[in-house]
């Protein structure tokens, strides 16, 4: 009698793509007010004393809109490798 080992390999590779595309979008509003006030004292000085004060007030607004987006994209691949060995043992008479 006589034993024959036969063995047979598998290989399986399986492949996996995913892809997630994700957008942000951030809308900024702001809103800057800067008073400024300036005096300016002029004096004048001759037979009478003049004082003169000038005040000026300036007032600035600014709104800022500032829209933000973002695309992410994330691509994902995954590769799984099964191997199968088979051995199979024949007798032979």
């Amino acid at each position: 009698s006589a034993t024959h080992t036969h063995t047979h390999t598998h290989t399986h590779i399986y492949t996996h793509i995913r892809t997630h595309t994700h957008t942000h979008t951030h809308i900024c509003t702001q809103t800057h007010t800067h008073i400024h006030i300036h005096t300016h004292i002029y004096t004048h000085t001759n037979t009478h004393i003049y004082i003169y004060i000038y005040t000026c007030a300036h007032t600035y607004t600014r709104t800022h809109s500032c829209i933000h987006t973002r695309i992410h994209t994330c691509t994902r691949m995954h590769t799984y490798t099964d191997t199968y060995i088979y051995i199979h043992h024949d007798e032979i008479w």
